[in-house]
């Protein structure tokens, strides 16, 4: 999620649920804070943790990571469900539930759940998303058919069908 750097409001409502979680996931980490703590909030002017610079559009904002294990609720601004998933993409205009929580497993940092997700309305599209199957796949046909190579029935997780 991009939260522009002029809303300080929302990047100090942030700050302080981040502070409290830090202080609440004390008990995970022997009572100290680490000296390197994976955050979900970076400075989209900056780098993202790979190293690489965040894309064009996260200029001027703050970079917030949330995911979640479940699906998530998404609703309109009537609270009704939206079913059409192209209804929300990057550049749609949102609100979301998050929480905060502290983790230890592998490195240790602070994390952001989503909860549910309120479209308030349509904004720019910032491009980027998912492209379709034929897209995706029609140069695998086309080098499959080429080479005569029958590819495998179901997607056993690895390239069995190596080309010539």
């Amino acid at each position: 999620m991009l939260i522009p750097k002029s809303d300080i409001v929302t990047k100090q409502r942030i700050d302080t649920a981040i502070e409290a979680t830090i202080e609440s996931g004390l008990a995970k980490w022997n009572g100290i804070k680490p000296a390197k703590l994976t955050m979900p909030l970076a400075d989209g002017d900056g780098l993202r943790s790979n190293g690489e610079p965040f894309g064009s559009e996260a200029a001027g904002c703050y970079v917030l990571t949330a995911s979640s294990t479940e699906q998530v609720e998404v609703v309109d601004i009537a609270l009704q469900p939206i079913i059409n998933a192209k209804e929300i993409y990057r550049g749609a205009i949102i609100y979301a539930s998050i929480t905060f929580f502290s983790y230890s497993k592998g490195r240790k940092g602070i994390g952001c759940g989503l909860n549910a997700v309120l479209k308030y309305k349509d904004g720019e599209s910032l491009g980027g998303g998912r492209i379709t199957a034929a897209k995706a796949f029609a140069p695998l046909i086309r080098q499959l058919a080429a080479h005569d190579i029958d590819a495998p029935p179901f997607n056993t997780g690895y390239d069995t069908a190596a080309t010539a």
